[in-house]
């Protein structure tokens, strides 16, 4: 009986520190640890051979996340996707030719966007994405200012016109 009892404390324990590990590990996928955009183009070097031309940070309705890695060999290019927390390639899609062409269009148009962001604050660009807001695309802009003020801001993808700016505390992973 004593015996039984013993066991049963220990597995208990056990079953508590499992949980616990568990929680931790949840907490972590919640949004306070992820990939950062270096380490997922590294990912992607290893998978698809060429240059990194630019990284994108998805987010899909499910709160599902992942970054976009454009690598650009010849006129090939390879989208790389690597899962935004655990780093483990999801796929790699190699389209052919005419496919880098894609590619600089989608910058050039990030880039016209980036200027008309960095006219309206000062600073520079430490993280972007593309998002749907208020039924349209725009992209999404984090800038520190030099006096270290952190600015999101909102950039049509139609007509490059800022249509939201903000500088409360925001939540860098939405």
């Amino acid at each position: 009986m004593l015996k039984e009892s013993v066991m049963e404390v220990r597995y208990s324990l056990s079953m508590g520190l499992i949980l616990l590990a568990l929680a931790s590990v949840m907490a972590e996928m919640d949004g306070r640890q992820h990939l950062t955009q270096q380490e997922a183009e590294d990912i992607a070097r290893k998978s698809a051979e060429g240059e990194i031309s630019f990284t994108e940070s998805r987010k899909l309705k499910d709160n599902d996340r992942f970054y976009l890695v454009y690598v650009v060999k010849g006129d090939s290019l390879s989208e790389v996707s690597v899962d935004y927390f655990t780093g483990k390639v999801r796929g790699v899609e190699v389209q052919h030719p005419g496919a880098a062409e894609k590619v600089k269009s989608k910058m050039f148009a990030m880039k016209r966007a980036e200027k008309a962001a960095l006219q309206h604050v000062s600073g520079y660009v430490y993280k972007w994405n593309m998002k749907w807001w208020d039924e349209r695309w725009v992209y999404r802009f984090w800038i520190e200012t030099d006096n270290h003020q952190r600015i999101e801001i909102y950039v049509d993808v139609r007509d490059f016109q800022v249509v939201k700016t903000s500088n409360n505390k925001f939540d860098d992973m939405n």
